[in-house]
């Protein structure tokens, strides 16, 4: 029985000083155990798996059983292991260290396996980070970039794989499927057909589907008439000047006079479709498209507007869009004008130190919007502190006296200079009595503060 024990105990002990200690060569380049930065939940799993073995061992003892307590001895080694394991945060750091001098100092060659090793880590250290820095994607792109120039393999394979999946990430990244993005997209596509040779004998199918993915996504005109139209602005880019017994020589379409005219004709069918079915875009567009041709105050501008201002027809025109936009005008809905605001516990009173002035913070959220929220960080950012840091929930508010106006910027402007006059009758809304001016008590982030149509609202109209 005595000499069970012994043999037991002694190979317990041998098995855990051989797994701390190691071979001496590998033990002597690694950092001593860092014990205090040690995970605590990690120390705990190690202990308490020892503790567990000791009491196997002691059974396997008293039974006088060497293959259990061979059993306890492996459980020993194989919870040192799982400690090992997990490396601490200095060990990390300093390992890190050591594999960056060893490779500073390999002047071997290049070897696939230590390419591949590498890559493996790369690839680790990328699932830790998570989430690059703009610059670490900046760097990282431009490396590849270089690298993919001085690659010198034969293109497809796994690189193709590789890069065609990159692409797709990069799609996804710049917006795939907003229309800037197509706009984008479809310059960069025009500028790599116009670089192609196609010839005659060239299979062109492939195109055939992104041909009719365009079809598809103009059903917005009426099939017979863009069939029309794309014909003739096709014939107008095509055709050469003279007749068809005798024709000219072909000329670029922007040489010949009557180019802009056959275009213009060619495109007025789906400009009025374009107009019809998105009435918001196209008025947007052809503000700025006059705003453009007008031009401002200085002399570059001076030439048209004086052609414009000699012209009868394009006077009455002028005459008659102002009449419609000062209309359009007149259709503002109401919207919200602060006049006060406190915030804090109300009941104390305006002058009491658990309240502040909210008038500047309330302002800059919800003035000339029809309706606003309090801001999530409003506790602190509607006056630049938080007058009662320790209240309970239901004591915070908020209140609000406001006005609802229309108008265009002269309301606005005159709104901004004498926040607290009617811009209409110059009346006082700073006095409750004023039926202008209205008061609500707002509570956390999910009431709202907002002007509902009032037909008895005063407004600008032709």
């Amino acid at each position: 029985m005595r000499n069970l024990w012994t043999a037991a105990f002694a190979a317990f002990w041998a098995i855990c000083f051989m797994t701390w200690l190691g071979p001496p060569a590998a033990r002597a380049t690694e950092p001593p155990p860092t014990a205090p930065s040690a995970v605590a939940d990690r120390k705990d799993q190690f202990l308490t798996a020892v503790k567990a073995a000791q009491e196997a061992l002691a059974k396997a003892v008293q039974g006088n059983d060497l293959a259990a307590a061979e059993i306890a001895a492996r459980q020993v080694r194989d919870a040192l292991a799982a400690y090992d394991g997990e490396p601490t945060k200095d060990e990390i750091v300093t390992r890190s260290k050591d594999l960056g001098d060893q490779l500073g100092k390999y002047r071997g060659d290049v070897d696939q396996g230590v390419l591949d090793a590498l890559s493996g880590l790369a690839h680790q250290i990328a699932l830790y980070r998570a989430e690059p820095t703009a610059a670490e994607l900046v760097t990282r792109i431009d490396d590849l970039s270089a690298w993919l120039d001085a690659y010198k393999g034969t293109a497809g394979g796994a690189v193709a794989t590789a890069v065609d999946k990159l692409v797709a990430s990069i799609a996804i990244y710049r917006g795939i499927g907003r229309p800037d993005l197509i706009a984008k997209a479809s310059t960069e596509l025009s500028a790599w057909i116009g670089k192609t040779n196609w010839l005659a004998d060239d299979d062109a199918s492939a195109m055939l589907g992104l041909s009719e993915t365009i079809i598809q996504k103009a059903r917005l005109f009426d099939p017979d008439d863009a069939a029309t139209s794309f014909k003739n602005m096709a014939a107008a880019m095509t055709a050469a000047e003279g007749t068809q017994s005798k024709p000219s020589p072909f000329r670029p379409p922007l040489e010949r006079s009557v180019y802009t005219l056959q275009m213009k004709q060619a495109w007025a069918p789906l400009d009025a479709q374009v107009r019809a079915v998105s009435p918001v875009a196209w008025f947007a567009a052809q503000t700025k498209a006059i705003t453009d041709l007008i031009g401002d105050t200085d002399a570059a501008s001076l030439p048209m507007r004086t052609l414009l201002q000699n012209d009868a027809e394009a006077m009455k025109a002028a005459g008659a869009a102002k009449d419609s936009i000062v209309l359009l005008q007149g259709g503002y809905r109401p919207q919200i004008h602060i006049i006060d605001a406190l915030y804090g516990d109300l009941p104390t009173g305006r002058n009491s130190k658990r309240v502040c002035n909210a008038t500047r913070g309330m302002v800059a959220r919800c003035e000339r919007l029809g309706s606003c929220t309090l801001d999530p960080n409003y506790k602190t950012g509607l006056c630049g502190y938080d007058p009662i840091p320790a209240a309970d929930e239901r004591t915070r508010a908020v209140a609000v006296q406001y006005s609802c106006f229309t108008g265009g910027d002269d309301i606005w402007d005159q709104l901004a200079s004498h926040p607290l006059e009617d811009p209409f009758n110059f009346s006082d809304i700073s006095n409750l009595s004023n039926p202008a001016t209205s008061v609500t008590i707002l509570r956390g982030t999910v009431m709202e503060l907002r002007c509902p149509f009032d037909t008895k609202t005063q407004t600008m109209v032709k």
